[in-house]
Order: C-alpha cells, then sequence, then structure tokens
C-alpha cells in the first residue's frame, strides 16, 4: 500500500478478529522502515472475518467481526481469494513432474489466461451480480418495512444509534471497545438450554394447556369459553395421535382419558347450547341422533359461534363478543409459545454442535427436537384455527393476524445462512468444484444435507463417520437451513417476532433483545444490499473507463516507437491490434450494461448485444507505458 493514496483499506482474513490486535501497535516496529507510513498517511485498515469463516468463531466474536456487519463492504463475502484454487487444483497433478523452470511457466500461462478469461467475462457478470442485487435489495426493503411496521420510532431510533456507537469503535480490537454490539446477545449463553431443561418446559406447558381453571357455567362467556375447553381437548387428542409416540401404551390410555372427559363435559355443554345458541338447537340435536356412538370424540362437531354462518348466528351478539376476546387471547398466546420454542430450538441446537459427540448424545438430542418440532407445529395449528375463527366471526379482523406458514417458524431467524441470493452473486464466474459451501450453487430440495459446518472444539474428538452418518440420517430441512447455512444475507427476519408490538423491557427483556438484534441484522442487510447496487454500478463504471484508458495507452504506444521501420511497423501493428481488442471490449460491455431487456433477473442471457460500436472513450492516454 506504499505511495497508494487510499484513505480507506478492507482486509478479509481467517483469523482477522487475532490478527488486528496488534497490526497497528507492536507490529509496526518490525516493518522496514522503507516501508512505515508516516502517521497523518496511513490509511484507516478496518479488518473483517469472511463470511463462511465467521461461523467457525465464537457467537460473540463471529457477529462483531464478519463482512455482513461491515458498513461499505456490500455483499463481499471475503472469501474470493480462496476460489481460485478450485480452477488451479487440477493443475497441480499435471505439473508434479515438470522440471522447475517448465512448471513455472506452465502455472504462469494458466493463471494468465485465467486472469484474461475473468476480465473478458466481466460485462456479462457484472451485468448479473447487478440484477440480482436490485432484485434482492427490493424484496429486503419490502420486508424490512413490512417486520418494523409495529415497532414504535422511539425503539427503531435507540436501535440505529447503538449501532452507530458500534461502528464508530468497530476500527478497534473486540475487547477495547465499549459500546454494545447490537447484533449479539452477550448474556444468551446456549450452555444453559440443556435437555432436561427443555423436557420441563415441555412437561409443563402440557400441564398448563390442560387445566380447566373456573368450570363456572354462569353467564355467557363461561358458555363459550367452555366450548373452547372441549375444543382444545380435540386439538390434543390430534396431536397425541400424530406424535412420534403415538404408538405407546401411556399414550393410548392418556387418549382415552381425554376422551371420556370430553364427552362428559359435552353433556353439560349441549344443556347450555339450549339457552344461549337455541335457534341452532334443531340442527343439533338432528345431528345427534344421526351420530353414531362409535364416533370418536374428536370427531364430533361442538358449535361454537364461530362454526356458524352469519345467519345461524342472528342473534347471538353476546357469544359472539366473547369468543372474539377468548380468541384474540388464545392467538397471542400461541403467537408468545412459538416464539419461545423456536428460540429454544436454535439454541439447543447450537449447544448440542458445539458440545456433543457420539450416536448416544445425537440420538438423545433426536427425541429432544422431535418433541421441540412438534410442539412448534401444534401451537402453529393452534394459532391458524383461532385466526380462522376470528376472521369467521369478524371479516374486518382480516388483517388484524396473519397467516402463520411453516418457513415464519423456521430456526433460521437465529442462526445466520448464506441465502441463495449471496450464493448466486459469489457462484457468478465460477467454474469448476468449489471449497467452501458459500460458493456452491442453490441445493435442491433433493441435495444430500451438509456435513458438519465446522471442525469440533480442541479436546474433543472428531466425530466418526457413523456419527456423521447418523446426523446426516435425522437432521431435517429446517435444521439444516437454520444451525448450517450461514451468512445472514437473503435471510428475511419472521414477522412473529414484531407483531404485537415489541415486549417492554419490563414485561421481557429477553425478548426484547432477541427482536433489537434480529431488527438490527435486517437493518445491516438491507443496507449491504443496498451498498452492493451502489458498488456494482460504481465497478460497471470504472471498468468502462479501464478500457478507454488501455485503448488509449496501446493507441500512444503505436506512435512512441522510433526505429528501423520493419520492426516499427511491427509493433506499432501490434500497438494498433491490442487497442482495437480494447475498444471491442469496451463496445461490448458498454451495451451489456446500457440494455434493458439482454438479461432477465435469473441471470441468464436473452439476446446478445449488437454490433455497433458505441463511442464513449476519451482517447487522451493516461500513460504511455
Amino acid at each position: 500500500l506504499l505511495r497508494e493514496q487510499l484513505t480507506d483499506v478492507f482486509v478479509s482474513y481467517d483469523i482477522g478478529c487475532q490478527w488486528r490486535i496488534n497490526l497497528l501497535g507492536k507490529r509496526l516496529g518490525d516493518v522496514p522502515e522503507e516501508l512505515v507510513y508516516a502517521e497523518d498517511d496511513r490509511p484507516d485498515i478496518n479488518v473483517a472475518l469472511p463470511v463462511f469463516h465467521s461461523a467457525c468463531h465464537e457467537e460473540s466474536c463471529g457477529s462483531a467481526e464478519t463482512c455482513r456487519h461491515k458498513l461499505g463492504v456490500g455483499m463481499t463475502d471475503g472469501e474470493g481469494v480462496e476460489r481460485v484454487w478450485a480452477a488451479f487444483n487440477e493443475l497441480a497433478s499435471a505439473t508434479k513432474e515438470m522440471h522447475q523452470d517448465v512448471r513455472r511457466d506452465a502455472l504462469e500461462d494458466a493463471i494468465d489466461w485465467h486472469n484474461w478469461l475473468k476480465n473478458l467475462t466481466l460485462g456479462i457478470h457484472s451485468r448479473r451480480k447487478r440484477e440480482v442485487a436490485l432484485v434482492e435489495l427490493k424484496r429486503q426493503e419490502e420486508n424490512f418495512a413490512l417486520t418494523g411496521e409495529t415497532i414504535s420510532i422511539e425503539d427503531k431510533q435507540e436501535w440505529v444509534d447503538m449501532m452507530d456507537r458500534w461502528h464508530e469503535q468497530e476500527h478497534l480490537p473486540l475487547k477495547s471497545r465499549t459500546a454494545k454490539n447490537p447484533y449479539s446477545l452477550a448474556e444468551q449463553r446456549a450452555e444453559n438450554i440443556t435437555e432436561a431443561r427443555v423436557a420441563a418446559s415441555l412437561l409443563s406447558a402440557e400441564k398448563d394447556d390442560l387445566a380447566d381453571g373456573d368450570d363456572s357455567l354462569t353467564g355467557t362467556a363461561n358458555f363459550v369459553r367452555m366450548g373452547l375447553q372441549l375444543q382444545k381437548i380435540q386439538l390434543r387428542i390430534h396431536e397425541l395421535k400424530a406424535s412420534h409416540v403415538a404408538e405407546r401404551g401411556e399414550t393410548r390410555v392418556k387418549i382415552q382419558d381425554l376422551r371420556i372427559r370430553f364427552l362428559r363435559k359435552l353433556r353439560d355443554y349441549r344443556v347450555l347450547q339450549a339457552t344461549y345458541m337455541k335457534p341452532m338447537m334443531s340442527v343439533i340435536m338432528q345431528e345427534e341422533r344421526a351420530r353414531q356412538a362409535a364416533v370418536d370424540a374428536e370427531q364430533i362437531k361442538i358449535y361454537l359461534p364461530s362454526d356458524l354462518s352469519e345467519k345461524q348466528r342472528h342473534g347471538m351478539e353476546a357469544a359472539i363478543k366473547a369468543e372474539l376476546a377468548f380468541r384474540r387471547a388464545y392467538v397471542t398466546n400461541a403467537l408468545h409459545g412459538v416464539r419461545r420454542l423456536v428460540h429454544t430450538k436454535s439454541h439447543f441446537i447450537r449447544f448440542r454442535h458445539k458440545n456433543w459427540r457420539g450416536q448416544r448424545k445425537y440420538t438423545s438430542s433426536q427425541r429432544t427436537l422431535k418433541d421441540l418440532d412438534e410442539s412448534i407445529i401444534n401451537l402453529r395449528q393452534r394459532y391458524e384455527i383461532s385466526r380462522l375463527a376470528i376472521v369467521a366471526l369478524d371479516q374486518s379482523a382480516e388483517n388484524e393476524f396473519r397467516e402463520m406458514r411453516r418457513e415464519d417458524v423456521s430456526t433460521r431467524w437465529v442462526t445466520d445462512y448464506d441465502g441463495a441470493a449471496a450464493r448466486r452473486l459469489a457462484v457468478i464466474g465460477q467454474s469448476g468444484q468449489h471449497r467452501t459451501p458459500a460458493t456452491q450453487p442453490v441445493a435442491t430440495p433433493a441435495a444430500p444435507p451438509r456435513p458438519l459446518p465446522a471442525p469440533p472444539p480442541s479436546g474433543m474428538p472428531a466425530a466418526s463417520p457413523e456419527e456423521q452418518a447418523l446426523y446426516n440420517s435425522w437432521a431435517n430441512d429446517d435444521e439444516m437451513e437454520g444451525a448450517e447455512k450461514r451468512g445472514g444475507s437473503r435471510r428475511e427476519m419472521s414477522w412473529i417476532w414484531t407483531a404485537m408490538a415489541v415486549p417492554t423491557t419490563d414485561q421481557d427483556n429477553f425478548m426484547r433483545e432477541s427482536i433489537r438484534i434480529e431488527w438490527c441484522k435486517a437493518y445491516a442487510r438491507r443496507a449491504r444490499w443496498t451498498e452492493e447496487v451502489v458498488l456494482l454500478e460504481e465497478e460497471e463504471r470504472r471498468i468502462v473507463q479501464s478500457l478507454c484508458w488501455y485503448e488509449a495507452g496501446w493507441r500512444a504506444r503505436a506512435h512512441a516507437w522510433h526505429g528501423l521501420t520493419a520492426v516499427n511497423r511491427g509493433k506499432r501493428a501490434y500497438a494498433r491490434r491490442q487497442a482495437d481488442i480494447y475498444r471491442r471490449i469496451h463496445d461490448n460491455f458498454t451495451l451489456r450494461f446500457t440494455s434493458e431487456d439482454e438479461l432477465g433477473t435469473t441471470g441468464k442471457k436473452r439476446k446478445a448485444p449488437a454490433t455497433d460500436t458505441v463511442d464513449g472513450c476519451d482517447a487522451t492516454p493516461l500513460s504511455t507505458t
């Protein structure tokens, strides 16, 4: 960098978090005097971890030093220096028996050819990258606006100020910073999420769910509540029948007990229906008489106000109002429960990957993860049942609660991953086998799961092939997407974390901090994609300007040689040929960069550019050397 007029330098290094500690300290004393910058002339140097390598560092370090959280970097992942080895690996065996001088010439020729091809394809690759970036930027902006609707302006301003303070100190080593990391929660320790705690939490939730509470049968509200309790018993029966322990004897006994309990409560509920749903009693009694005794309890229709048509509900305003109130409470509770379970699952996965090895541990964790998955599915179904009931009772409430889809409850909200857009950006212009998952093309659903993402901690034995096969055999899609795809580039913050507004510190400090972290990461993703578009547009401008500079330089050389006539003609012809090559490349790239319909958003070429030249170069040579 000596004598380069730079004000800012960005460096990516696999262990940059450690390397930067003494970079501008005692290491400067080891630099030869002729290479030392004057302090006033020294550029600002920022060091970051490549995206894929940051996943192998501690969470506090990885979130602080990853390229994804550095200002001005765009979607640069810092792994570019690694990708060339994929193309050069085959040269090792092809040249290993050559004489040393011949081998160097062969490698130099191959590298020159690789670089020339890369330069020739800059036009198509830059255009493709820009189109990918523009599409993804629009998607990130829409998602960011949607997830921020329920966050107060005060909270947003507080979190933006926190990010500003953090980035002002990001040139310092991590331990020297006084600002709080907006992308990490220091108190959030995965080691505290143990298997025993998860099992106890699930058992406690099940007991609370089956508690009857006050069984008073007076009033419309209690009548509706009794019907909802009956529906809850039916849902629990369905959940037990669909669980992975459905065939166990104790589960079957529990199902039968719930069925008996349901039928006993149903008799009392039918009596109350004669009072509070009198217009519907003829229909209800007709169905009761037609129902066969062998029908299971979970298949019996309860007849809540939300089960009726608008015409049938006429005159039941009190019951409708009561059910709406209960349903809204159920939706809110289900939403909070889903948040808690997804958060627990995500950190349990992290804890397991970091600390556990061996078939016994993985089999045990598989059972726990299945329990967590089933609980998340059950709560999501309960949320949807109550949401649809609210819509049936009040059409104006259709936009009050959003549909909770499977992807909304994925663990990916907590753990970073490399999105399809970032991978597409990384592999544009690449060929052959790549070394890291960040450079692989987008996997199809049929693709095999990836291996464990990082080597085990020191002092811990590596996983055997049998253990790895066991892990791959049962790791589900959600887990793989949540725990092993890194980079946080195309990730969207799920709406479930900001629905119902952000909790205050007194209400739930841990959840508030989690939402703050995810909002800050969503803010950073939008900023990185915005920077990527700006960088790509500037790169295109500089590519065109550089080609003009090369053309002007070769044209100047054509007139700079004075010597033998025969040699002079040959040198001029060669220089003019080179100038013509750069002119044609310039014209081709200019058309690609300015064409409106040459490429689609998928990056596939649609139409070849025209062959007409475009005049736009300054013929004044910048250099004659």
